[in-house]
Order: structure tokens, then sequence, then C-alpha cells
């Protein structure tokens, strides 16, 4: 019986596309995952065959489309940049929202922008399937405010990323920081989602306090009988594990990305929290960056940092998460509980500290 109806629903989904091509409302094939429960492993495979097809014909659900005249960018220059959006501020049914403009054009078929146009469409169809606290919530496509560019409306951040919250707010709670991040992941990963491109950058605070994911671009479905997910040809160099910088010398075909792969850069990102700083900070070069993780250096313990929550406990869990045999990491309900348990032991001191530099002086 299960197996009928996991054939049934795959091929209605697919046949949907097929006999209708870029021109299906996928609102149907959206009610239809929505019916089943989000335990379903039925749901999660046919919401991963979704984002495939969706990336295959570079269109969203028109449910995704918010109705024109609802969005309005805030200001005359975005408040960030970067190689492949720009950030502006917007309001959204009197909400502040952040609007992440593309750098790709409607209907464009010309080398990298369809890749990107592919993206943007399998970032949409992950990222508005999200419910957690601690990811940040996405309502839509803008397809009209910055024609002929397409722009994804989230939640406006108000304090920025969590590398400038620290640095604005340096008597942060910062293993109440670290907790947010690792059950936002641990979410995703109970989701069959790997996140792919988890560092600093991709993490906001919001204003209640809380630490949010962001920026699911290289996110993918992850669930039994798929080992791992897609190719790995874009990411953080600094945060990458090494079974992705050099797979053969893990015994792997090819470098994907995974939940292992997520726990390594978590490690990285828990670094930068107690620290302030980039990892591998003093290198310049990123060449210099995947020799040293490939020979198994790894970013050193502030002793400083301890006041600030960096416990024994905290830097065995780090250590484990950045491992270099990626079977040997934990997972994320590990690294919940001990985070848990070793935030309720920080809380119960009373302590909080502010650090005397910030970047913490590494020297």
């Amino acid at each position: 019986m299960t197996t009928t109806r996991n054939l049934s629903l795959r091929s209605l989904i697919r046949n949907v596309f097929y006999h209708h091509g870029a021109h299906v409302d996928l609102t149907f094939c959206l009610q239809a995952l929505d019916a089943l429960d989000a335990s379903d492993h039925l749901r999660r495979q046919c919401l991963d065959l979704l984002r495939k097809l969706c990336g295959q014909h570079r269109i969203v659900p028109k449910s995704f489309n918010l109705l024109p005249g609802t969005v309005r960018r805030v200001g005359t220059y975005p408040e960030a940049s970067g190689a492949f959006a720009e950030v502006w501020k917007g309001q959204y049914d009197g909400q502040p929202v952040a609007l992440k403009v593309f750098r790709i054009l409607k209907g464009d078929d010309k080398g990298g922008i369809v890749q990107d146009l592919k993206t943007f469409c399998q970032e949409a169809i992950i990222w508005k399937r999200l419910r957690h606290r601690n990811i940040t919530p996405f309502h839509g496509v803008d397809s009209t405010s910055f024609l002929p560019r397409l722009a994804m409306v989230c939640d406006w951040m108000f304090h920025g990323t969590i590398t400038v919250y620290l640095e604005n707010n340096q008597s942060a709670d910062r293993l109440r920081l670290i907790l947010d991040v690792a059950e936002g992941l641990q979410y995703l990963h109970h989701s069959d989602i790997v996140h792919g491109d988890l560092k600093s950058h991709n993490i906001l605070v919001n204003e209640q306090r809380t630490a949010c994911i962001t920026d699911f671009g290289l996110a993918a479905m992850h669930f039994a009988g798929k080992l791992k997910t897609i190719s790995v040809t874009a990411g953080s160099t600094r945060w990458m594990s090494p079974e992705l910088i050099d797979p053969e010398q893990f015994d792997l075909k090819k470098a994907e990305l995974s939940r292992q792969s997520d726990i390594y850069a978590l490690a990285l990102v828990m670094w930068e929290i107690f620290t302030g700083r980039i990892p591998f900070y003093q290198f310049t070069r990123e060449a210099t960056v995947i020799t040293q993780v490939l020979r198994g250096t790894r970013p050193r313990r502030p002793p400083q940092a301890t006041q600030l929550g960096l416990l024994d406990d905290v830097w065995t869990m780090i250590e484990a998460c950045w491992q270099p045999v990626w079977q040997d990491r934990p997972d994320t309900d590990a690294l919940v509980e001990g985070v848990r348990k070793t935030l309720a032991e920080y809380a119960a001191s009373g302590a909080e500290h502010t650090p005397q530099t910030w970047p913490l002086d590494m020297d």
C-alpha cells in the first residue's frame, strides 16, 4: 500500500511538469505535499523531486509570488551587496522585511545566469517549507519591484549577522546563540535537509536576539537511500570539511555535501562566536587554508574565551565536530543536548563577562 502511494504521488508530480512544463501552477502539488505529515518520508522525497523539477524548468509555484504593490523597497541604496545578490530593506504588509535581490534576469538562458536562476528556484522551494524559531522566516518572491530581477522576501533581522551583533553586544550570551544555531541545524537535519554553507555570514539575529539560519542556496535533501546529496560546486573554503576539499583522501568518489560536513562547519561557527574572528584569519590565501586543513590544523583554543562560556566540555564538542574522520563526528541531537546542559550550568553560575578586546587578541 505504501509503495503504491509513493509511486502514485511521485508520478503525479512528474506528470504535472511533463504535460504542462513551465506553464503549470504548482499550488496543487504543494497542497498534495501538505496533506502528508511533516515526518512522512514520502513527503521529503517528493519535496526533493519538486525542488529538482523547479530548478530544471526555472520556475517557482505561482503561490510563491507576492501580490504586486504589497512589497516596497526602503531607501535608495542596498544595505549589503555580494557577488550574487544585494540585500535591500523593504516593507511587506506594513512589516519590515529584507529583500534579497539576485543578479539574474527572468527568462535569460545564457551561461551562468541559467545556473543562478536554477539555484534561486531550488532555494525558494526548500526555504518556503521551513518553519522553526531558528530559521529566518521566508515570505515569498517579489517579481515586480526590481524588474527584471527577482527578489526573495524574508523577515528583517534587526541586529544583522551574528558577527555584527557580537561587535555591538560584546557581553552577549554566546552559549545561548550557539544553542540557537545548533537547534536550527537540528531541525534541518531532522527534515532531511543539509544546509551546505553554514558560516557566521549566514546566521542573523532578530529583534528578540535569537540567532536564525538563512541562505539556503546550497541546501539539498538528504534522506535514507541517498548517502549524500549534491556535488560541491560552491562554498566557503574556511568552513569546508576536509572530505569536501579532498574526497579521495577519505575514500570518497567525489565531494558531496552531507550532515557531517554541516557539523564540521558548525564547529567553525562556534569558534567564530567565541573569538569574533573568521577561521584561519592569520592566512590570507585560500590555498594556504586548504593545505592547513588537510594537514589536520584547526584553530586553537583561546584561554581568554573561557569566561565567555568556552568551557572544557564545549571545547571537547568543538574538537569532536571538526575531527577529520567524518563518520565519527557527533550528530545534532548530541550537540544540542550537550550545549543545553553546559548552558544551564553556565547560567546557574551567574557569569556574565565582556571581553577586554573584541575580536579576541589571539597573539
